[in-house]
């Protein structure tokens, strides 16, 4: 069995590795979805875009069926919840 030999960073590695590691960090679900574009007429919205993107991924995360009435019902419940996360 091959073992990967430890070779130590230098202070300059180490540094840009830490600010790698915090810019993953500070990454958050909002920013992932903040280029997405909501082609939904603005006078007939009630959610935001990206909480209807959050509440559709956490419910097949959750196993739902998938289907637009049980993410509706999954948001329902959930989305008070997330929205304090």
């Amino acid at each position: 069995m091959l073992r990967a030999a430890y070779v130590p960073l230098c202070e300059e590695e180490a540094r840009e590795l830490e600010q790698e590691r915090q810019a993953d960090r500070e990454r958050t679900f909002l920013s992932w979805t903040a280029g997405v574009k909501d082609p939904r007429q603005a006078g007939k919205v009630l959610y935001p875009l990206d909480a209807i993107l959050l509440v559709a991924l956490c419910s097949i995360l959750c196993r739902e069926e998938g289907t637009c009435a049980t993410m509706h019902a999954f948001g329902t419940l959930a989305l008070p919840v997330l929205r304090r996360v």
